[in-house]
């Protein structure tokens, strides 16, 4: 309260007065704490409550009053005094949806040209608003770059593996769209498994990587012409 009587009296309500000064990245702000200013009681206890999915840094001023008034050039309030709250960030995994299609299955036919489906993949996202908002800033560390993973499980009825293709299905993280030429002709199933990873790293139990998702290209069968050839040695 300012002296050992002042204190001894008990009589002077402490207050302390928080105020943000500071945040990144992307003045962040209260949006850490849901809104709400943190709040230190008399005691000195530090108290506040963060909101879901979010980080960043929280600098704050901080100064102490008193009841006391400022009769006969009485002081009320103590010298300022800097503090921040640092939320370590935790990579939340990436997510995304598949376009709707029939178990799914992806259907062309045989000897087809070059395949091209935009948006084949929809609702693209590194895990959360404040992760994707990032990725438009000038921040580079902070920026997750996105890839996905496509894995082909098997094929049927030839097994051929990697020779259904002479470009294997790809997506493009930035729009979604899946292409791959197949192999001519070739026609039956196959299946693959894609998965959506980011850049963020696994650090503090963080998942870089989404939940697999399946999907078949299905080559539809094309009649094609018999041949033969004459023996030369018998006309």
């Amino acid at each position: 309260r300012g002296t050992d009587q002042e204190d001894a009296l008990m009589e002077q309500q402490l207050t302390f007065v928080l105020k943000l000064t500071e945040s990144s990245p992307l003045d962040v702000g209260l949006d850490l704490f849901g809104g709400a200013l943190p709040e230190v009681f008399p005691n000195g206890t530090l108290a506040f409550t963060l909101a879901p999915n979010l980080f960043g840094n929280a600098t704050f001023a901080m100064v102490l009053t008193d009841d006391g008034g400022v009769l006969r050039n009485g002081l009320d309030i103590s010298a300022n005094v800097t503090f921040t709250i640092v939320i370590e960030q935790v990579n939340h995994a990436p997510r995304f949806s598949l376009a709707n299609m029939s178990a799914p299955i992806l259907e062309i036919i045989e000897n087809g040209a070059a395949f091209s489906q935009p948006s084949f993949a929809f609702g693209i996202t590194r895990g959360t608003a404040q992760e994707d908002a990032l990725a438009q800033s000038d921040i580079p560390s902070l920026v997750q770059n996105l890839s996905f993973e496509v894995t082909m499980l098997g094929d049927t009825p030839f097994n051929l593996s990697a020779a259904f293709f002479t470009s294997p299905p790809a997506i493009d993280p930035a729009s979604g769209t899946l292409s791959f030429t197949t192999a001519p002709y070739v026609y039956g199933d196959a299946s693959f498994s894609v998965s959506l990873r980011d850049s963020g790293g696994d650090a503090r139990g963080g998942t870089p990587v989404s939940l697999p998702q399946n999907f078949t290209v299905r080559i539809l069968p094309v009649n094609q012409p018999p041949s033969f050839t004459l023996n030369a040695s018998l006309v």
